[in-house]
């Protein structure tokens, strides 16, 4: 997966960017206040990204917060970077916790053109280490002065053990470190139907403390119970800023092999 980034090529003026990626603001609706020139490049405020990974299938959710602070309505295009294998569940786009757009987003395709003619347009942005990406093109609704908007993108991606060993990997390095964020938090539930033999974080001096189960599960199996904590769930945390995208995050685990006292699925 890579985290988003947004451009803006219609009317933003300071916006924040993405993890990876890089905001470029075209200018304001009007005049910016003060005749002041509208900033090239603005910081997101926050990345958040949870995952859970479940069997052989991760399935992951990223939350990019900017703020209009250039004082006149401001619009924007966001371009997400995408796993090739991934599959959009669903985009929204949130003014506090009221949702004003939702699933409007182009297939990855048509994005990549657009980002592509921009790219030739304005060669001052840096583009060319985007091309080639899956994304998609998320277009922001003009945003009030003083605004805050909310981007949430949710997908999921299988997960293709090697040698009975699953890898999760957060390209938080993408785009060189160009466009560095405030903070990012960084939670992944990870769970497997027979516990682990191993699991380490690779790259990044994250927590790992024991999760719990989302329901009780049936009295034979040696699974626990929902809010204590579980042998067969893990919870990897990792909070940081700009300094987290020197390399990628980078997960390795090794499922545990299921016994007689293994449930065979998940209780619902």
């Amino acid at each position: 997966m890579r985290i988003p980034f947004l451009l803006v090529s219609l009317a933003l003026a300071a916006a924040p960017v993405a993890a990876q990626g890089v905001l470029i603001s075209a200018g304001c609706e009007r005049a910016c206040p003060g005749g002041r020139s509208a900033p090239a490049r603005v910081p997101i405020d926050s990345v958040r990204v949870f995952a859970t990974l479940r069997d052989t299938l991760a399935q992951t959710s990223v939350d990019h917060v900017f703020r209009n602070v250039a004082g006149e309505m401001l619009g924007a295009d966001l371009f997400v970077p995408l796993p090739a294998d991934a599959t959009v569940l669903h985009v929204s786009v949130f003014d506090g916790v009221r949702t004003v757009q939702y699933d409007e987003f182009s297939a990855p395709e048509a994005s990549r053109h657009r980002l592509d003619s921009l790219a030739r347009a304005r060669p001052g942005l840096r583009l060319p280490g985007y091309r080639g990406m899956t994304l998609i093109h998320v277009p922001v609704a003009p945003i009030p002065a003083g605004g805050e908007r909310r981007v949430q993108v949710r997908y999921h991606q299988p997960l293709a053990p090697r040698g009975g060993v699953m890898a999760y990997r957060f390209p938080l390095a993408a785009g060189g470190g160009r466009a560095p964020y405030g903070t990012l938090r960084m939670v992944l539930d990870v769970r497997t139907l027979a516990g682990f033999d191993d699991l380490a974080v690779l790259s990044h001096p994250a927590s790992v403390s024991w999760g719990s189960e989302m329901a009780r599960c049936p009295p034979t199996h040696a699974c626990g119970y929902r809010g204590v904590p579980s042998t067969r769930v893990q919870i990897v945390r990792l909070d940081g800023g700009p300094e987290t995208q020197a390399r990628d995050l980078e997960l390795r685990y090794t499922p545990s092999a299921a016994g007689p006292d293994s449930p065979a699925a998940w209780p619902e």
